[in-house]
């Protein structure tokens, strides 16, 4: 039956076994493909073959077991079965008790594509891209960097903050691990020259695990992010936070207000979508109707009603807050404040009785002030609707198992002039099986949180300096983002670098 074997070279034989999809002759005069299956459903398989190939192709239906023996044949009659192993370096995870019997589940809707278009990716790139992924979800990174060189192709993990490369890949393999990734996130995989976005689940461990895609066109190739969410890592309670008593304290307060604006800021990456979530979840007592607005959607949770925002159609954030105030809410938060009018529409919110939540990018609580000021807000608006700042960092804590003495410590952190004990003990970490070679065993929030009280607004009235509010704080008893990672520096669970990073993002050096 088979004429013309080298047309399989291409096609691994579970795929061709998996849909019974067979390319088993040649015709050299028409230059004609014959593709056989087992039923008539198949042809869009074999369009697929034939867009691959890049010949026309005769359709032709064999009996089901016939042609699953004639399968079984040609691929015993192979000198060599092809090969099974990956041409690139792929590290095993630490965790191999979970990492060697892992396996990802691909959404139905995931399979359907994989039947219109894996005839594309080659079965190792498959397995390849799986394995990828199947490392991030073990190691528990957040990220997953893909980046072209010029000879080769980095992949890098973001581990507890910080990118580490795990794995070195041939650059061959380069154009058909972005088709794969492109498959699974829906995008376009003919298009290699502006960059996509998209996403796509699977099932992993028992746990359902979303990726959202980003691809962007270099010199060397398409570098593609993907970022991890794993729900079953999500901390929505407010007890998970890791809050002092004190700050848990103030915010259990703050979130019983019937309305007001609270903000929350921090540089991008320092968990302020997951202190909004663990406010939001606190709210929720089925008497409430709470409504979201954000960009994208990180986490669905029950109970609350959440718009992404589609600024292709109009849906910014301004537009969609308009239309929230049109559903009766009682609790509204708007994920990022990044304009005058959505500001002042927040505004108007919270003085009509509602409570909002929302983000800026601020080094601190007190700048988000000044913040305001600069876009042009009334100081009597801001005074009047203006309830909490929070400002928050995420600080890397020390692997207890690899941890060990910083005797550098003392000379690295001299400049910073912290007054800190002369017998103070400082820390490093060396990394380890425990911590995956890291040195961080996770990441813990820190926070500032500032309560705007009648002394302050009426120092926003009167338009008083970010110091000067600064100050007032200070002698108030609130605990800044220094002070709180001073704590964590002296319990020796932050090494002197990162206090010295924590405090230079605040800008207090």
């Amino acid at each position: 039956m088979i004429n013309k074997p080298e047309y399989l070279e291409k096609l691994d034989k579970s795929f061709v076994k998996k849909y019974l999809v067979f390319p088993y002759d040649f015709d050299e005069q028409t230059k004609t493909l014959k593709i056989a299956s087992d039923s008539a459903e198949k042809k869009y398989l074999a369009d697929n073959l034939s867009i691959y190939f890049n010949y026309p192709y005769k359709f032709e239906i064999f009996d089901k077991d016939l042609l699953d023996k004639e399968i079984d044949n040609y691929y015993l009659s192979r000198i060599t079965e092809p090969q099974d192993n990956i041409d690139g370096k792929i590290e095993q995870s630490s965790n191999s008790e979970n990492g060697n019997n892992a396996e990802l589940e691909i959404t139905s809707e995931i399979k359907k594509k994989d039947l219109l278009y894996n005839v594309n990716v080659e079965e190792p790139i498959i397995k390849l891209v799986n394995k990828l992924l199947i490392d991030a979800l073990v190691n528990s990174a957040t990220d997953i960097h893909i980046e072209p060189l010029e000879e080769k192709v980095l992949v890098r993990y973001r581990l507890n903050g910080v990118l580490y490369t795990k794995n070195v890949i041939s650059k061959t393999q380069q154009p058909a691990i972005s088709s794969r990734i492109k498959i699974l996130a829906n995008l376009d995989i003919s298009e290699t020259r502006l960059p996509q976005d998209g996403s796509f689940q699977v099932a992993f461990a028992g746990r359902r695990i979303d990726f959202r895609v980003s691809t962007i066109p270099l010199n060397f190739g398409e570098r593609i992010v993907l970022r991890v969410l794993d729900k079953s890592k999500f901390l929505l309670k407010l007890e998970n936070l890791e809050l002092s008593d004190q700050n848990y304290l103030l915010l259990k307060k703050i979130i019983a207000s019937p309305n007001g604006i609270v903000l929350v800021t921090g540089p991008t990456g320092s968990g302020k979508t997951t202190t909004l979530y663990a406010l939001l979840s606190a709210l929720k007592d089925g008497k409430k109707n709470i409504i979201t607005i954000e960009d994208p959607i990180e986490y669905q949770i029950s109970e609350i009603n959440q718009i992404q925002v589609k600024p292709e159609i109009g849906l910014t954030f301004a537009a969609g807050l308009r239309s929230i105030l049109r559903q009766d809410p009682d609790i509204i938060m708007v994920g990022e404040i990044r304009d005058e009018e959505t500001m002042s529409i927040a505004i108007r919110a919270s003085l009509t009785g509602h409570l909002v939540f929302s983000t800026l990018h601020t080094n601190d609580a007190v700048s988000a002030i000044a913040r305001l000021y600069d876009m042009g807000l009334k100081p009597y608006l801001i005074s009047s609707s203006l309830i909490c700042v929070i400002a928050q960092r995420l600080a890397k804590i020390l692997c207890p198992r690899c941890k060990t003495d910083d005797k550098e410590g003392y000379k690295k952190i001299k400049a910073l002039n912290l007054n800190l004990s002369d017998n103070l003990k400082f820390y490093k970490s060396t990394g380890c099986a425990y911590c995956k070679n890291t040195g961080i065993i996770k990441r813990r929030g820190i926070f500032e949180i500032v309560i705007i009280d009648s002394k302050i607004r009426e120092m926003i009235l009167q338009k008083r300096s970010a110091d000067d509010i600064r100050k007032y704080c200070i002698t108030n008893g609130v605990s800044f983002l220094k002070d709180a990672a001073l704590e964590l520096l002296k319990n020796g669970e932050i090494s002197v670098d990162e206090i010295i990073s924590l405090l230079s993002v605040e800008n207090e050096i």
